[in-house]
C-alpha cells in the first residue's frame, strides 16, 4: 500500500469556476456569462512571498507585490483563466490561475488574487 504524501503537506482546500463557450444555433461559440464550477475541496497548499526591495522604498509610500503560487496533485486540469477560491488558515480568498507548471508529483499555479489593491 502506498502512502499518500500529499495528504500531510497540502493542508489548504481550493474550489474552481471557469467561463466555457456556448454554441450558438448560428454555429458560432459566445462565452458564457456564467461560471461552471468545477473541481470542489481539492487539497493544495498556498504560498506567498513578497517581492519588495529597498530600492522600492520612498518616502510617501512602500509598494509591496505578493506573489501568490498553489501547490497541488498534478492530475488536476487548472487552465490559466480559472477562477480558484483557496481557503487557506481558515481564511478564503479568490485568485485568478495564471500558467502551471507541471512536474512529476505536483504541480505549480502561479495566482492573482482578485480584489487586491
Amino acid at each position: 500500500m502506498l502512502f499518500n504524501l500529499s495528504n500531510l503537506m497540502y493542508m489548504d482546500k481550493f474550489s474552481t469556476s471557469r467561463l466555457q463557450g456556448v454554441k450558438q444555433a448560428n454555429l458560432s461559440i459566445k462565452q458564457s456569462l456564467a461560471p461552471v464550477e468545477g473541481l470542489q475541496d481539492i487539497p493544495c497548499y498556498l504560498s506567498s512571498r513578497q517581492k519588495d526591495t529597498p530600492a522600492d522604498q520612498k518616502a510617501d509610500v512602500n509598494p509591496t507585490d505578493i506573489i501568490y503560487t498553489m501547490f497541488c496533485d498534478r492530475i488536476y486540469n487548472i487552465l490559466p483563466g480559472d477562477t480558484l477560491t483557496i481557503s487557506h488558515l481558515g481564511k478564503t480568498d479568490v485568485y485568478i490561475a495564471g500558467k502551471s507548471a507541471r512536474y512529476v508529483n505536483h504541480q505549480e499555479v502561479l495566482l492573482q488574487q482578485v480584489g487586491e489593491a
